[in-house]
């Protein structure tokens, strides 16, 4: 594999992650070649089985930025940790700036259901 292909098919993407994985430093640069091209969710992938901390933070601070919580939940659970209740109100507050209301009254939810907790 050439140092700017991402593994596109599911069969090398299992061989690298799960079958006879990569050593770490590999595997996160493979999801930095993920990252640069945008596809944030797959890069996610990558750090995550490399248990590499450092991206997985980065990730966490980009989700909130662009509201994605999917992705931010799943950084989070990739560090082994829960949401943390300031975080979930900058994702928020990024939704609302972006005009995403529906994820915006997700957060809402989750922070009430942590609340009841």
């Amino acid at each position: 594999m050439a140092l700017t292909d991402v593994p596109v098919s599911i069969a090398m993407r299992h061989k690298l992650l799960y079958n006879r994985p990569a050593p770490p430093e590999e595997l996160s640069r493979i999801g930095d070649l993920y990252k640069e091209k945008g596809l944030l969710h797959d890069a996610l992938e990558f750090y995550r089985v490399a248990k590499d901390k450092s991206k997985l933070d980065l990730l966490v601070a980009e989700a909130a930025r662009e509201a994605d919580l999917v992705l931010y939940l799943n950084a989070c659970k990739g560090l082994g940790r829960e949401p943390a209740r300031e975080e979930l109100e900058a994702v928020k507050a990024s939704a609302l700036r972006l005009g995403k209301e529906s994820v915006a009254r997700t957060v809402e939810l989750l922070s009430l259901s942590k609340d009841k907790k």
